[in-house]
């Protein structure tokens, strides 16, 4: 069984999380997981180097576009990573995303 697996990196924890209850909240995610990072880029023509978190949010193939929308809207950089693609999964695994994410 195939799902998406959307990654975003935020300043913060609590931005990640608030963002992440939001989608679970709305039943467009299952499972959101939090991941502290280093990152380095550049931004404005200046290498920065900044502490961040990165989340990947699961959820059903219809409900990925209205994720993404979700995080677009909510998100406080001016220019956010959103990356999704797909990922095989067990089928005891989707059938569970199927009974908490709203119907696609």
């Amino acid at each position: 069984m195939t799902i998406i697996q959307i990654y975003v990196t935020f300043p913060s924890l609590d931005e990640a999380r608030k963002i992440g209850n939001q989608l679970l909240e709305q039943q467009l995610i299952a499972c959101a997981n939090y991941h502290p990072i280093q990152s380095d880029y550049v931004w404005k023509g200046k290498i920065e180097s900044e502490g961040e978190v990165a989340a990947s949010f699961k959820t059903l193939t219809g409900l990925e576009e209205e994720a993404r929308s979700l995080i677009e809207q909510t998100h406080s950089y001016e220019v956010p990573i959103i990356a999704s693609w797909e990922m095989k999964v067990n089928d005891a695994y989707y059938e569970w995303m199927n009974e908490v994410c709203k119907r696609t």
